[in-house]
């Protein structure tokens, strides 16, 4: 194609004059290594492109990688390392309200956009192990445990004593086997996940956490 085009320009470009026959020759030579041209650009493949790889998704590690589930038990020493007791998480329930039952009924019902969440956990006195004579055990207080949830805390609610979905929990003394169970009340948003959830509680200076995962059912 090249070669057609020097060809024109030397044709046209000399000292000899131009008649409409060199026009003619020119034309041709024109029209021909245009087609040249087209025919080695048809077989011209053009580089390939791939497709940027796109990253995986890398799911977020988890607040706390070595959390209990729903269920295992955490076992611990008073401060005296006289007694021993064990502290278990037993389930998780949503409401979007409840009532106090007695003589007095109170309803309690949630704010616009949140819901109540309600944590059933159970502490048990599993002996003493001491040469004292104080073989009580105190369970948790209320205020020792954190619920966590993207990035938010909660804390419990004041217990509200006995209601129409079960007893209120409250931190108290055991004696030698005794335990004790009853739900945790938290006000929570509306779209709260429990499974995203971490239940942390504070025991001396130990702070075990359980992942309240799938344990929730709502009503």
């Amino acid at each position: 194609a090249l070669d057609e085009f020097i060809a024109v320009g030397t044709l046209l470009g000399g000292n000899t004059p131009i008649n409409q026959s060199m026009v003619d020759g020119a034309m041709d030579r024109l029209t021909l290594g245009a087609e040249h041209l087209s025919g080695a650009m048809r077989g011209c493949r053009p580089p390939e492109t791939r497709p940027t790889p796109t990253e995986h998704a890398v799911e977020p590690a988890p607040a706390f990688p070595n959390a209990l589930q729903i269920g295992e038990r955490f076992c611990y020493d008073d401060g005296n390392r006289a007694n021993m007791g064990s502290l278990i998480v037993v389930r998780t329930r949503t409401f979007s309200s409840f009532y106090t039952t007695g003589i007095h009924p109170q309803t309690y019902a949630a704010k616009p956009g949140e819901s109540f969440l309600l944590i059933a956990v159970k502490v048990t006195h599993l002996g003493h192990k001491g040469d004292g004579t104080n073989t009580r055990l105190q369970a948790p207080r209320e205020s020792a445990f954190t619920l966590h949830h993207a990035g938010a805390t909660y804390r419990p609610m004041a217990p509200p004593g006995p209601t129409n979905q079960g007893e209120s929990y409250s931190g108290r003394s055991l004696e030698r086997h005794d335990s004790m169970d009853g739900y945790l009340f938290f006000e929570v948003p509306e779209n709260f996940d429990p499974a995203l959830a971490y239940l942390e509680v504070s025991i001396g200076s130990s702070r075990p956490v359980w992942h309240l995962g799938e344990g929730a059912a709502a009503r």
